[in-house]
């Protein structure tokens, strides 16, 4: 397997990975996971803070800091598994106006 790129420190963010791309070849990471992370340390160094606003420091932190960054051809994915179930529910609701449709191809039978 060709070199990819990983979040470090690798003893927190390998947990959250989640498989791996081969267009690009990267890592793919779950986004909700590592949001979900940012927003206990930004609560626990900032215990003043709600809930809602680590919440958005952390998004605006991952967005930023670790989406945002391209730093080669094996950049890590981030999935949001959240996001997954909002579009099958417009998928499903046919709400999905800007959705592209593209059909399967079939394989033929050998």
């Amino acid at each position: 397997m060709e070199e990819l790129l990983l979040l470090e420190p690798q003893e927190i963010f390998n947990d959250m990975i989640i498989g791996v791309s081969y267009s690009p070849h990267a890592v793919v990471y779950d986004k909700d996971k590592i949001v979900e992370y940012w927003t206990r340390e930004f609560a626990r160094i900032n215990p003043e803070l709600t809930q809602e606003e680590a919440y958005h420091m952390a998004l605006e932190h991952f967005e930023f800091n670790t989406q945002s960054p391209y730093v080669g051809e094996h950049t890590p994915v981030f999935v949001s598994l959240q996001d997954r179930e909002i579009l099958l529910d417009q998928i499903s609701a046919n709400s999905s106006k800007n959705i592209i449709k593209v059909k399967n191809y079939v394989f033929p039978e050998i």
